[in-house]
């Protein structure tokens, strides 16, 4: 799919509940200059409680990168949606980052969020398919 389309998926913050599987997105606060964009704030439900993630970088149709700043199971958690055209479709990457706060559980947590990142990677195929 044109790398257009893909960040108005991913960039939507609350449409990222229909199809990540990553639980109630919702938009707290909004961005300095784009409503989703640098300084926004957007909440997720999870079953294990809210988290609050916050924009921290932000560049349409190229991707953008947010930090949880409250209500985290992690230290320094920090992630990165990156879009990159290829032919006539997008490449996504979706990288994260962080500490286990539990020393001894860092490679089941990182197991458990490369698990749910490729299935909303997943979702988002079929969306375009």
């Amino acid at each position: 799919a044109p790398i257009e389309d893909v960040f108005s998926r991913v960039g939507d913050h609350e449409g990222l509940t229909a199809w990540t599987g990553l639980g109630q997105f919702k938009l707290i606060q909004l961005g300095e200059i784009d409503a989703g964009g640098r300084g926004a704030v957007r909440s997720v439900s999870t079953p294990l409680g809210e988290i609050h993630e916050q924009i921290t970088e932000w560049e349409p149709d190229r991707g953008y990168r947010y930090r949880i700043i409250q209500g985290s199971p992690f230290v320094g958690y920090w992630g990165q949606v990156e879009l990159t055209a290829e032919g006539d479709g997008t490449r996504v990457d979706w990288t994260v980052r962080f500490r286990s706060k539990v020393p001894g559980l860092g490679g089941v947590l990182s197991h458990v969020v490369r698990s749910k990142l490729e299935h909303a990677l997943t979702n988002l195929v079929k969306i375009f398919s």
